[in-house]
């Protein structure tokens, strides 16, 4: 469900080049978390596009701070 809704999502959006700038995994569980919301299901496809950059920012922000404190583990600091 989660792939259809991504693949007609991204349909023209990825020529703004907004979502290129993060993996594939970090979108797809974006838009997994997005269609829990009901607020994702009644927004247009304008306002679905900026939630699921907004989305995509936050989780990447936070794989990027997990990563940085396991380097910092492993390396004893």
């Amino acid at each position: 469900m989660a792939d259809l809704v991504l693949k007609e999502t991204l349909e023209g959006q990825m020529e703004q080049g907004g979502l290129k700038n993060y993996s594939p995994e970090i979108i797809k569980q974006a838009l997994d978390e997005l269609l829990r919301d009901k607020r994702y299901h009644v927004a247009s496809p304008s306002k679905k596009y900026e939630m699921l950059i907004r989305k995509c920012r936050v989780l990447n922000d936070i794989n990027k701070k997990i990563t940085k404190s396991k380097d910092r583990d492993v390396k004893g600091n």
